[in-house]
């Protein structure tokens, strides 16, 4: 009888240790957003073509998978300095993103750059807008890179994506956060794997995001013109958004853009069958 009190009892304070560090955690992350000063400045112009009108189909208010962010250990190496052609040696914070349905790593730059409690809100914010991302794509992420500089938004060629954070404001304000991060996901998990399609046809080797492209002939906006790399980028977000969110598209912006591409609409929902990415968001 003693052994199954203390085995009650047991767990019932192992409850109460998993709900008072919820809450601590909680109540930290709260703490710390409003103790750290404003990390988006200076601000920048609204630029009304951003993003070419795809805005706010992914919103603050779609269900976030995100789960946690927490402090995993401090480091150093050693990174290369364009300067003086040399060797610098920079504080690296190394956060844990935990997403629920997949976990990944976030080193953080800090060689003066960022405190700890910057990087900790960095971490919560953008762990939080990640976690609105398809989990699909969230598998090939490699890590997350803050850097105290202008520039925005861009992806690593390794599964990457760098984020300069000195002129976000107007980009948070106007809606285009969820919308760019989705873009550069694209490039950042999908891109090898949808561009490096290739199986024999006809007697010979042929890309399959080629074959359609050509056959297509046309794009979902400018800026997919660039190269075949933002082509990828620019339809496989508009595939997405058309896909999975089209009650927000009350203009038919995504539908009429992806309309313009049915052969690598056709190559996207092939994938997407074999690779079942659907089931995931």
């Amino acid at each position: 009888m003693r052994r199954k009190l203390r085995s009650s009892n047991a767990k019932n304070l192992s409850r109460i240790i998993a709900i008072a560090v919820v809450a601590i955690s909680l109540l930290t992350s709260k703490n710390l957003q409003a103790e750290v000063p404003d990390l988006f400045d200076p601000p920048v112009p609204d630029n009304p073509d951003f993003y070419f009108g795809y805005r706010e189909f992914i919103t603050p208010n779609d269900r976030s998978t995100f789960v946690r962010a927490y402090f995993d250990e401090f480091t150093t190496y050693w990174h290369g300095n364009a300067t003086n052609n040399g060797w610098e040696q920079q504080d690296v914070w190394m956060f844990q993103i935990d997403l629920g349905h997949t976990t990944i790593k976030a080193p953080f730059r800090n060689n003066g750059d960022y405190t700890s409690k910057e990087a900790y809100f960095l971490t919560n914010t953008f762990g939080k807008i990640l976690g609105q991302m398809p989990a699909f794509m969230l598998k090939g992420l490699d890590a997350i890179y803050f850097y105290d500089l202008p520039g925005g938004f861009s992806a690593v060629p390794s599964g990457g994506i760098n984020i300069r954070t000195q002129d976000l404001r107007a980009r948070f304000q106007h809606g285009w956060v969820e919308e760019v991060l989705l873009h550069e996901l694209a490039h950042a998990a999908m891109q090898a794997p949808v561009l490096g399609h290739e199986s024999f046809y006809r007697g010979q080797v042929t890309n399959w995001w080629d074959f359609f492209a050509a056959r297509d002939n046309d794009y979902v906006s400018n800026y997919a013109m660039t190269n075949r790399f933002e082509d990828l980028a620019e339809t496989f977000s508009v595939w997405v958004l058309s896909k999975f969110r089209p009650h927000r598209d009350f203009q038919n912006v995504a539908a009429n853009a992806i309309a313009k591409v049915p052969g690598r609409v056709f190559l996207l929902e092939d994938l997407n069958t074999r690779f079942n990415w659907n089931a995931s968001w």
